[in-house]
């Protein structure tokens, strides 16, 4: 896999936890919006193009920041 397309993982509130492998080079927009319970993410240095923003896929984890 090369890239995530834009809102592949839209509200999957099941997420946890994110490991994007190695092979990815572009993360689409809004590809983990709303993913609720996401607490960490792992974006390896692959990654040239990415459309996400912080605050729309972890909530959870910006109220446990104070962000």
């Amino acid at each position: 896999v090369e890239i995530i397309a834009d809102k592949t993982f839209n509200e999957c509130n099941n997420l946890q936890s994110i490991i994007i492998a190695n092979s990815v080079t572009k993360i689409g927009h809004e590809a983990f919006r709303n993913c609720k319970s996401v607490m960490t993410i792992h974006i390896p240095p692959s990654i040239k193009d990415i459309a996400m923003d912080h605050e729309t896929i972890m909530p959870k984890m910006n109220e446990r920041l104070n962000i």
